[in-house]
């Protein structure tokens, strides 16, 4: 029940965030002191906070999974991190721009809400399928045991269909 109660925080803190971060790459584009304004208030007030939702309970997510180590969480946890700094760097293109008469946005920032979606796309494959590339242990040379992984007895109020259907682990649960 809690791992459930923590995965629908962090699918509605996901939905916020990339709502603002959108929101954010739109009026990089736009001219109007007004909108910026605006834009920034609600970055401030809805925006951030929705980010380190994501984090706090992404993370939380994970090590209950035990997914550390797999390539498929690496590849998400980078490429959220990317859309973290795109959203540092998109903020402070438009607190710039509010506060200095002759600041532009660059040009790489205009395709920003195409980035955010081409993104967003990669994590939602990598999250729904979660592919069975090689893990990085493998390329480490260390053993890889089949034993049964923890994530199957540390989320016992699940049962096993519900714990595919939530997690599609790699394997097979006992």
């Amino acid at each position: 029940m809690i791992y459930q109660v923590i995965k629908a925080i962090h699918v509605a803190s996901v939905m916020s965030f990339i709502s603002g971060l959108l929101i954010l790459a739109v009026a990089a584009k736009a001219n109007n002191l007004v909108v910026l304004r605006t834009v920034r208030r609600w970055d401030r007030c809805f925006t951030l906070p929705a980010l380190g939702l994501v984090w706090i309970t992404g993370l939380t997510i994970a090590i209950q999974g035990q997914w550390f180590g797999n390539t498929w969480l690496t590849i998400k946890l980078i490429t959220v991190a990317g859309l973290s700094g795109l959203h540092g760097v998109l903020t402070g293109a438009l607190r710039r721009i509010e506060f200095e008469s002759t600041a532009t946005v660059p040009e790489f920032l205009r395709q920003a809400g195409v980035v955010v979606i081409a993104a967003i796309t990669v994590i939602s494959f990598l999250v729904i399928l979660k592919p069975a590339v090689p893990s990085f242990r493998a390329f480490t040379g260390s053993q890889i045991t089949t034993a049964q992984p923890a994530a199957c007895s540390t989320m016992a109020g699940l049962q096993n269909a519900e714990l595919h259907a939530a997690a599609r682990p790699l394997h097979r649960c006992a």
